[in-house]
């Protein structure tokens, strides 16, 4: 009789037991991006400083606001390598502190230059008239090829506003850019 009444209570128990784990309902969730590979900047074109030699007054003055000249500008370039044949085409995105006159015009901040009412229009090398409006996307007007390339452009001397003179001093302004592929 006690080996029935113990054998009934580890019944009980062992029923218990399986009671105890009982099932949970979940969820796992999966995340994950698609790419293809893109080109590589070339080590040390990923920033770059472009120097202005002293430009007169007389040369800035006579400019409407936003726009240049070719002696106002100066040639810069982003060297591309490793590009897959899938990418046909490089789109550039500037961003930067602008005129408050013109978003084509980037400037420095307040306390970096002394110089007024001037600031810096960036252009393809191709069309040195167009230029990049800040954090806007651009595609590059040339298509790119398998392996290495170039993206080259200008970088004008500008008047931010025709209603002002322009005043001598110094000017220095950051432009980050941004590079994706399509």
């Amino acid at each position: 009789m006690k080996m029935k009444k113990l054998s009934i209570a580890a019944i009980v128990m062992l029923g218990l037991g399986v009671n105890a784990a009982q099932a949970t309902d979940g969820t796992i969730n999966f995340h994950g991006t698609v790419t293809s590979p893109g080109c590589n900047v070339v080590t040390g074109a990923e920033n770059l400083t472009v120097n202005f030699t002293a430009m007169p007054v007389a040369a800035l003055s006579p400019l409407a606001s936003g726009t240049t000249t070719s002696e106002l500008q100066k040639p810069f370039s982003i060297k591309l390598e490793n590009c897959p044949t899938a990418i046909q085409s490089a789109v550039m995105k500037l961003s930067g502190l602008v005129s408050g006159y013109n978003n084509k015009i980037f400037t420095g901040p307040s306390g970096t230059g002394t110089a007024g009412t001037v600031g810096y229009v960036v252009s393809e090398a191709a069309t040195p008239s167009t230029y990049l409006v800040s954090n806007t996307s651009t595609v590059y007007g040339k298509p790119l090829t398998a392996g290495n390339n170039s993206l080259d452009y200008l970088v004008g001397m500008s008047r931010t506003t025709g209603n002002k003179p322009v005043t001598t001093g110094t000017m220095n302004a950051v432009i980050n850019y941004e590079l994706s592929y399509q």
